[in-house]
């Protein structure tokens, strides 16, 4: 078979290359001068600065990267997600790894090897046999499912705070939740912002049912406004957004918001002596998440936690007194009030070195393989995305169990599965 790169993914790879290329820049020259770097510097005795031998080993990676998912045969819901780790796991980890010349090679491996797994498993076919409802039947469960679910969250009313829609009473009111919410809040409140109603909210668009789609986006800013999790408006926008446009224009626009952001940065770094952008958007999103993961195998190594915060005294009792997030904080940061999340990749080698690495990654990867055939519309990207985003400075468990994760898997087999033929073939 005859493989060739259509013009869609051409325009692809090239702002592909062209993003790495801006955010190395924009990373040496100016992201790492910021204040995380310059403690974990001082802490090390060492400094960031360009290694050219360790950039070009990089850049012979990544472009190998960006060629091979460009050029293969594969279904076009695997290509997006394995677009979206190269942009935000494979680019930040290879540009960190290239400026610091204490951090093991094993940071970005462990971020490549994520990457190659994704690409083997879209080889292979994850089959569920479960009997699908249709799309009508499905958009109807999926909004009696939410009515439903909701309802234990009606006690907290008098929780409600609209000076969180000024952003003004976020923390105090989150705190408040936390301190009267039980078991089921605790774990379904992720769902239902980021995963449920969204996905009603993607049936109610397609369907044109204004009522449904008013009530879905109420019942999101009723969690928004006695629960104060930012995720709530960042989801329901991430699923707006996606909700247009096949999955390569989705990467495209990706890509060029990206490439736009880190020129904007550069420029108001440059010519107004201004951080603000780079440090909000690049620097949060794209490069800290690999900074941390570099602490935390730094950290870690050989000092594994063998999953004790998770399952308790099964393979090894919790050394700490507080969590790991805490710990880093303190001991990298100098503050246990700063909450140093890890994500997928240390999260695995913080349990078990590199094999805790791969058993992430293996988990993970089926999760995705799975989804990919299931032939959903890709209407609901944006769900996904929001996943993707999860693991990235979230634990395995966190992602599947409080982010609902294994919810998602849920939904997708039982409401999404075979949307794509009618969702995209068909107008209402």
């Amino acid at each position: 078979m005859k493989i060739t790169l259509k013009t869609e993914k051409y325009k692809i790879l090239k702002l592909f290359l062209v993003s790495y290329l801006l955010l190395s820049y924009a990373y040496f020259k100016i992201i790492s001068t910021f204040w995380y770097w310059n403690k974990i510097a001082i802490l090390k005795n060492e400094k960031f600065s360009f290694d050219f031998g360790r950039y070009l080993v990089v850049s012979i990676a990544i472009i190998l990267c960006v060629f091979t998912i460009c050029y293969i045969n594969q279904k076009k819901f695997i290509f997006s997600i394995q677009a979206i780790v190269l942009l935000l796991f494979v680019i930040p980890s290879g540009i960190t790894f290239s400026s610091y010349k204490i951090i093991e090679p094993s940071v970005f491996i462990g971020h490549l090897l994520f990457l190659v797994t994704l690409i083997l498993f879209s080889r292979i076919k994850i089959i569920i046999p479960i009997k699908k409802l249709t799309i009508k039947h499905s958009y109807h469960s999926l909004f009696i499912l939410a009515l439903i679910g909701m309802i234990p969250f009606l006690k907290y009313w008098y929780l409600v705070n609209l000076n969180n829609l000024l952003l003004i009473d976020i923390y105090k009111t989150r705190d408040l939740f936390s301190n009267v919410g039980n078991l089921y809040t605790a774990y379904t409140y992720s769902w239902f912002s980021i995963i449920i109603i969204p996905a009603l909210i993607v049936f109610s668009i397609f369907y044109k049912n204004r009522i449904v789609l008013l009530l879905s986006i109420a019942m999101l800013i009723f969690l928004f406004l006695f629960g104060a999790q930012k995720s709530v408006f960042f989801g329901l926008t991430i699923v707006l957004i996606f909700y247009y446009k096949d999955y390569l224009q989705k990467i495209k626009y990706v890509l060029v918001g990206t490439l736009s952001i880190v020129v904007l940065g550069i420029i108001s770094s440059l010519l107004l002596n201004s951080d603000l952008i780079l440090i909000y958007t690049i620097r949060r999103v794209f490069m800290l998440p690999s900074l941390l993961d570099f602490v935390y195998f730094d950290f870690f190594n050989e000092n594994y936690l063998y999953w004790s915060e998770v399952v308790g005294d099964i393979f090894k009792t919790y050394p700490y007194s507080e969590n790991h997030s805490r710990i880093i904080g303190e001991v990298y940061f100098n503050s246990s009030e700063i909450s140093a999340n890890n994500g997928i990749i240390s999260d695995g080698y913080m349990n078990f070195g590199m094999l805790g690495v791969f058993l992430n990654i293996l988990v993970v990867s089926a999760f995705y393989s799975a989804i990919n055939h299931l032939n959903i519309s890709n209407k609901f990207f944006g769900l996904y995305f929001l996943f993707t985003i999860a693991i990235l400075s979230s634990s395995l468990s966190t992602v599947l169990l409080t982010h609902g994760g294994i919810i998602l898997l849920f939904i997708s087999i039982i409401f999404l599965k075979d949307s794509k033929f009618v969702m995209e073939n068909y107008k209402i």
